[in-house]
């Protein structure tokens, strides 16, 4: 038997199984079976140190495995010291912080709500001469008290862009300015002064042609028909004149009263500084008449025909009816009504009616009309 390639550590299993069979004798074959059983012995305390082997790196994982838990649970539980920490210490600082802050922004609204009331209810914008500004804003259109014709109704809402207009109606004097630098048609001068007999007084007989011409010249234009109505109001709702509901010769000239036309600014304006929108001359407007105007108004700046520059544009070759607002010295209390409607072919020239201009704040292409 060769005993030289066995292991040191298991020599002495070897030894002893050597010294059994050298006591009791062997033949070949029972010396073969011995071999076989030592390599057996062999190959088995192999296996036996392999696994020792990783038994002994799974204790080492196993240990670092739990010097790892070791290390998170102290993270863990300083995480939790600097929480209390901050609990005790922190939060309650930054809560001052916060408070401190707060009357920081309380004083600075406190502040600003006084500088709010010290300015003007409204910012007052300076308009050209002779005209007042007339701010943005919603307004019914129509006759709230159902007093008047069929075309007034329904009463809507609207939103009109801002703009100015004249702050009385267009006087003699202004109207001869305008022939002295044109060559514009003039008018039947005997027949004004009859009715306007001073410089100070309104033009009338004047066509919707001639009023379209000056305002041309002026670089303004007519108001549209509802422009005319939302100015006159003057901010007021559900009245039936420019100052209120009750007429008396105080407020307006009126119902032949003097039977001729007053100097323009003879009587009080209204809230937005125009004189006479009721009575002394009825006013051209720039819309054709439409009797179903109300039904389909727009919700924002109506113009009854549609294109505002084309109408402009071609005003000398316009024959249909026009519109008329305002009533004049001749009308009754019916016809003084801001929503009362009239109107009249472009071509008449009448006592009873002349005009005033408005002037967009912005190039009337910018402007949405008839906008829903």
């Amino acid at each position: 038997m060769e005993l030289s390639h066995i292991p040191i550590s298991t020599f002495s299993l070897t030894v002893a199984i050597a010294s059994i069979v050298l006591q009791m004798g062997c033949n070949n074959d029972q010396e073969e079976r011995i071999d076989e059983l030592i390599d057996k012995i062999l190959v088995q305390q192999t296996q036996i140190q392999k696994m020792g082997a990783n038994v002994e790196s799974l204790i080492n994982q196993i240990k670092l495995t739990e010097n790892g838990i070791v290390t998170q649970r102290e993270e863990i539980e300083q995480l939790r010291a600097r929480i209390s920490t901050l609990e005790k210490e922190n939060v309650p600082a930054l809560i001052e912080i916060i408070k401190d802050q707060d009357l920081v922004i309380d004083n600075l609204e406190n502040q600003i709500n006084s500088l709010e009331n010290q300015l003007p209810t409204e910012i007052s914008v300076k308009a050209p001469e002779n005209m007042q500004y007339i701010p943005a804003g919603e307004c019914y259109i129509g006759d709230p008290f159902k007093e008047g014709d069929k075309d007034e109704q329904p009463v809507k809402s609207v939103f009109i862009d801002a703009f100015y207009m004249d702050t009385h109606e267009v006087t003699v004097s202004e109207y001869k300015n305008f022939l002295s630098e044109t060559n514009h048609l003039k008018p039947n001068w005997e027949k004004i002064r009859q009715y306007s007999p001073t410089d100070q007084h309104p033009i009338l007989h004047i066509t919707w042609h001639d009023a379209m011409a000056y305002a041309k010249w002026e670089e303004k234009r007519l108001p549209t028909e509802v422009e005319w109505e939302y100015a006159a109001r003057g901010g007021l709702t559900n009245q039936r004149y420019p100052w209120g509901n009750n007429i008396n010769s105080k407020h307006v000239n009126y119902k032949r009263q003097i039977g001729k036309t007053v100097k323009v600014g003879s009587y009080p304006p209204n809230n937005y500084g125009l004189h006479d929108t009721s009575g002394n001359v009825a006013e051209w407007c720039l819309d054709g008449y439409d009797q179903s105007f109300y039904i389909r108004l727009a919700r924002k700046n109506p113009f009854a025909d549609g294109n505002i520059q084309d109408v402009i544009q071609r005003m000398n070759q316009i024959r249909t009816f026009r519109i008329i607002r305002g009533g004049s010295w001749h009308g009754d209390e019916n016809d003084l009504r801001v929503a009362n409607r009239n109107y009249r072919a472009p071509s008449d020239a009448d006592r009873y009616f002349g005009f005033r201009c408005v002037k967009s704040l912005k190039p009337i292409e910018n402007i949405n009309w008839n906008d829903n």
